[in-house]
Parts: structure tokens; sequence; C-alpha cells
């Protein structure tokens, strides 16, 4: 097979991915894949609620997630890798998205009924 011409798999994108390099090792390096898992397994949007089916389906990995990079966060803060601009971009796209992903849990937390 033409290896230009061949399908990449959602492991070679991880692969090409710094954050997924990074954040699949280490304490975290566990609940990191399970969290990807469960996105990949509930792509696309609700169309009942209108929200992306991963921030309902994942919330508990993505809770454990935050709460385990908060825990480890010295051990993230070191790279390993001399990180380019792009990456440092990245990094701060991820950092935001553990943000609004601790967010969107707390109103999903408060929105249930007892």
């Amino acid at each position: 097979k033409d290896i230009i011409s061949a399908p990449r798999s959602k492991d070679d994108d991880r692969e090409d991915c710094p954050l997924c390099r990074k954040y699949s090792r280490g304490p975290c390096g566990d609940i990191f894949s399970e969290w990807l898992g469960c996105t990949d397994a509930h792509p696309g949007i609700d169309a009942t609620t209108g929200e992306h089916k991963h921030l309902t389906k994942c919330s508990d990995l993505a809770e454990k997630l935050a709460h385990c990079l908060s825990r480890h966060l010295e051990y993230y803060k070191q790279s390993d890798i001399e990180e380019s601009d792009d990456d440092l971009d990245k990094k701060q796209a991820w950092q935001e998205f553990v943000k609004d992903l601790k967010q969107n849990h707390s109103l999903l937390l408060n929105s249930t009924p007892n």
C-alpha cells in the first residue's frame, strides 16, 4: 500500500498530537486514555438537548481527569520535549478545555433533580 494514500487511524493522529502524547503518560495517563476512548465512543450532538454527547456521557471521566491533572500539576508542567509556539497554543487550548469541563460539569450537577 502507498503510505501517502493509506487512511490514517485515530492512533496515528494521536501519535502526532503533542497533548495526546503528554497526557497519555504519567499519573493521569490511564484516566486520559479512558476519557479519550469515551469521547470517541460518543461523537456528535444530542438531538434532544443540543449538547455534545461526550459532555454528558463522559462527564464523570472528565471530572476524574480534571481532578487528577490538578493533583499532578507539577508533573504535567514538566516537558521532556521542547515545545514550539504551536505546542504552546495547544497547551493553552487544553487548559481552557479542562476549565470548561469543570464549569460544564458543575452546571450539569446543579441542573439534575435531587
